[in-house]
């Protein structure tokens, strides 16, 4: 006790002078901001259940999903629309996906020295990987569905054509005439009915694939942060 009387000033001098030191050192130290959104892992209607598999796969998905907002893939797109002084590596850095545990959500964070830039950035890599997902779920049924509509297409144009031969023997009482567009009306219902049968399944298909899409929704935006999280000048001249 008697040494800390006679050397207290020694002792607050070092404070004082090791809390400058922290002053300057956070104060030469460039601001890093941080933006955060949250999106939200809805599942396709036809994969929706609670039993114990179906759980897993939710948390497959999830895992899956957060890989994929962190790839090359997508970061270089945002990279490029945002153009970015930097590549998609350097984003990758800067960039944090987490899942919230138990839950369907998932967490983006980017840190950038420049507060604007962190919060287009946080909000264009859920716009980029969703669109990129929905391509890539909706490439399954691009192929049957062109198919069925060439289909409709080419029995559209049949039934045009059936439709003007018996537009010609209109009023034309003649035996073999009368014979040619009975056996018109019946093809003309056949061609039909084949139609509305294409459509149908067209029509199936399209709610197979909705059916199956898995959605994913941003249920917070990424806002402008005010304040950097570090240097926290403050706190470091206090530590």
């Amino acid at each position: 006790f008697y040494l800390f009387l006679r050397w207290w000033w020694l002792v607050l001098f070092c404070a004082a002078l090791s809390g400058g030191f922290a002053y300057v050192n956070s104060s030469m130290q460039e601001p890093v901001f941080q933006a955060v959104s949250t999106i939200l892992i809805s599942e396709a209607s036809s994969a929706k259940g609670v039993d114990l598999n179906s759980l897993a796969l939710s948390e497959r998905l999830a895992r899956t999903y957060v890989q994929l907002m962190q790839s090359e893939a997508i970061l270089s797109q945002v990279v490029a629309r945002l153009k970015c002084p930097f590549d998609a590596q350097t984003l990758a850095w800067m960039l944090q996906v987490q899942l919230v545990k138990d839950t369907q959500f998932i967490r983006l964070s980017i840190e950038d020295t420049d507060p604007v830039r962190a919060a287009a950035l946080c909000n264009l890599i859920p716009e980029v990987f969703i669109a990129y997902n929905n391509s890539t779920q909706s490439s399954r049924f691009i192929e049957s569905k062109k198919s069925l509509g060439r289909e409709i297409a080419a029995l559209d144009k049949q039934i045009e054509q059936i439709e003007s031969q018996i537009a010609v023997l209109f009023g034309n009482n003649d035996p073999s005439a009368l014979n040619k567009r009975s056996s018109l009306d019946s093809d003309l219902v056949r061609l039909r009915q084949s139609r509305s049968s294409m459509v149908q399944s067209y029509e199936s298909q399209r709610l197979v694939e909705a059916q199956t899409l898995n959605n994913v929704i941003v249920v917070d935006k990424a806002s402008v942060p005010l304040f950097p999280i570090r240097p926290r000048i403050h706190r470091s001249v206090t530590l």
